[in-house]
Order: C-alpha cells, then sequence, then structure tokens
C-alpha cells in the first residue's frame, strides 16, 4: 500500500472506530440500552482487522515471530517454558494457545489485538457514565493504535490495567490488585501501577494533598535507584527481557514532552469541573502527571519513558470526562473540536510524519 494509502487507512481507523462509539451513546440516550452495548464492541472490528492482517509492520514484529518460534518449539510445554525463559507466564500461555489451536505464528497477533482492544474499549465502557465513549475511543487509538504494533506485550499490559480504573475509583481493592496482576503476566512492570490505589483513594483532603506534594520526590528517588534496581534483577534473569531498553525506545523526546504540555494545562485549569460535578475520574490527573514527570527524567534513566505508557492512559478518562461535564453546549462543541484537533495532530505527527514504530507503508498478509 501507498504512503497516502496508509495515511487515508490509519485515519479512516481512528475516525470510524470514534464515530461508532459515539453513535452507540447517542442510541443508549434513546433507551435502547443493549442494542447501544452492541453498536458500540462493534467499533472493536475495524482496528483488530487491521491488525490481524498486517504483515513486517511494527519494528518489533519479526522479533514477535522469532520469540514465538523459540518458546514454542525449544521447550517441552507451558511449564517448562515458564520455569526456564525470560517471557511472562501470560504471554507464554498465549503462544502455546496459539500453538495448540492454529499452529501459525500470525494469530499471535491476531490474538493480542483482540484482547488488546476488547480490553481497552471494555475499560471505557464500564466508565460510560464518567465520560464520552466517543473522545475516549478517539483519544485511545490516537495515542496507543501504532504503539500495539510494536510493544505488543506492553500495551496489551495497559489495556488491562485500563480495565483497573473502575475498581481503583469504586474503592474495591482486591478487584484492582487482581487486574493489575493480570496485566503483569503479560509485561512484569506493570506492578508499579498497584501504587495507584493509594494515590488515588484518600481518607481526608490533607492526605490527598500531602500525596500530591510527596510524589514528585518520590519519583526523583526513583530515577535514582530504578535502573541499578532494574540492571541487578535483569543480572538475575528476571527482568533480563527489559535489560535492552535503551535510548532508541526510551530517554527524553523534547517533542513529546512539549506535545503533552496542552493536556497538562486543561487538566490543571479544568480538573475542578469534574471534582464539583462529583466524577471521581477528576482523581486520575495526577497520574497523568506522574506519567509526565516520569517522561521528563526518562533522560536519566531510559526504563521510566517505558514505565510512563502504564500512567499516560489517564489522559482517556480524564479529557472524555472533562468533554462529557462542559455545562455550555456550545463550550462543548468547541472543547471537542479543539481536542480532536489535537489528538489526530499527535497521530499525524508522531505516527505518520515521524514515522515512530515503523507502521507505513501498511502491508497487509
Amino acid at each position: 500500500m501507498s504512503a497516502l494509502g496508509t495515511y487515508l487507512l490509519y485515519y479512516s481507523i481512528v475516525i470510524s472506530s470514534s464515530v461508532i462509539a459515539w453513535f452507540s451513546n447517542f442510541v443508549r440516550y434513546k433507551d435502547h440500552k443493549k442494542l447501544a452495548k452492541w453498536i458500540f464492541f462493534i467499533a472493536i472490528i475495524i482496528p483488530v482487522l487491521v491488525s490481524k492482517l498486517r504483515y513486517g509492520i511494527g519494528t518489533d514484529y519479526h522479533a514477535y515471530v522469532n520469540m514465538y518460534y523459540n518458546i514454542t518449539n525449544h521447550y517441552y510445554g507451558i511449564t517448562d517454558a515458564i520455569s526456564n525463559t525470560r517471557y511472562e507466564p501470560g504471554w507464554i500461555i498465549l503462544n502455546y494457545i496459539v500453538k495448540y489451536v492454529f499452529d501459525d505464528v500470525n494469530y499471535i497477533f491476531v490474538l493480542s489485538a483482540l484482547l488488546t482492544w476488547s480490553f481497552s474499549f471494555k475499560a471505557i465502557y464500564d466508565n460510560k457514565d464518567r465520560l464520552s465513549i466517543g473522545i475516549a475511543v478517539l483519544i485511545l487509538l490516537c495515542t496507543m493504535y501504532s504503539m500495539s504494533f510494536n510493544i505488543v506485550r506492553q500495551i496489551l499490559a495497559v489495556s488491562i490495567i485500563m480495565l483497573s480504573v473502575k475498581p481503583m475509583l469504586d474503592q474495591k481493592k482486591w478487584k484492582f490488585i487482581f487486574t493489575i496482576l493480570f496485566a503483569s503476566t503479560f509485561h512484569f512492570t506493570a506492578i508499579l501501577f498497584l501504587i495507584s490505589y493509594w494515590i488515588i483513594n484518600s481518607k481526608t483532603e490533607n492526605r490527598r494533598l500531602l500525596k500530591r506534594l510527596f510524589m514528585p520526590v518520590l519519583f526523583i528517588g526513583l530515577v535514582v535507584f530504578f535502573q541499578p534496581i532494574t540492571s541487578y534483577l535483569a543480572s538475575l534473569g528476571i527482568l533480563s527481557n527489559y535489560s535492552s531498553y535503551g535510548l532508541d525506545v526510551g530517554g527524553f523526546s523534547r517533542s513529546t514532552f512539549f506535545f503533552k504540555l496542552p493536556i497538562v494545562i486543561v487538566m490543571l485549569f479544568s480538573i475542578r469541573n469534574l471534582r464539583l460535578q462529583n466524577n471521581a475520574i477528576h482523581k486520575m490527573s495526577i497520574l497523568f502527571y506522574i506519567g509526565v514527570i516520569m517522561l521528563l527524567l526518562s533522560t536519566y534513566s531510559p526504563y521510566l519513558s517505558r514505565l510512563s505508557y502504564f500512567f499516560d492512559v489517564a489522559q482517556i478518562f480524564v479529557i472524555s470526562a472533562l468533554v462529557k461535564h462542559q455545562k455550555n453546549k456550545y463550550q462543548q462543541f468547541f472543547f471537542v473540536y479543539l481536542i480532536i484537533i489535537y489528538y489526530l495532530g499527535w497521530f499525524t505527527y508522531f505516527y505518520l510524519i515521524v514515522g515512530n514504530g515503523g507502521t507505513i507503508p501498511y502491508q497487509s498478509l
């Protein structure tokens, strides 16, 4: 496919899935809730289908092909592979499912895409009363779709972490913990998100403010100690599959940081509206700030750039909630317009113009 054809394909995925999601919400307000739910999840088909049919797209594509053959051909079974490889157990099990059921490596990309978008779309739908699901899907696809062609395991883990948002806000601690543990079976570093429950949930306002002041200090300390700790764990084989992460996939990107500044500013000046309307999603703004701090500090510890993805998804919930709770319909229309332009601009610059991830031109099987 030509570069122009690829641009049109990716734009059509983002826009059509977002419009379908928005339309499902329109149908829901007409008291057709079951139909609305079916329409919403139909929006998953488009991104999954394009992911399913790709060939050689994404800088990690062939690495995952080699990983599949290494896991399924060199070990006696799931238990042996879990005991003697550096890969996460959830990912190993998924590879063996593909081996035993399909015996075709391409289904690794089919199943991982199906799981990723099913989990992330469900996470959005779970919070449908707190946010604009059309805008949430737009932000999700603009920020994560191209990345899902590369860091497949981590984006799958991120999608599971999105499922933890509702139990976190509803203070269902054990459900939250089990969800994070499940995410860590696809990417061990997802375990870091456990701290979010403590950050988000406070018994008093004073404790909440104290945590907001304490978190920057905590993450500066993380910069100092994270890389030596992970290097030590990698030497033991526990995190050896992350030992190759370097400045090519981490490090500080000025353009990325400056692109995030408008969202930081919007949250700082608008989050009070969500708080006044008792929308619990307002608490998640601190998670996005943490992700930005980690990105800033990744110059000193390149691992932090990758870890910031787990906190970066907070913007999907916070910004779409801000859209839903605009009081004036004209203000809402203007705000939606700016958000759409901003995230399509993000998607265009980083993934179509700069070419992050090597997803252009698109090639199918």
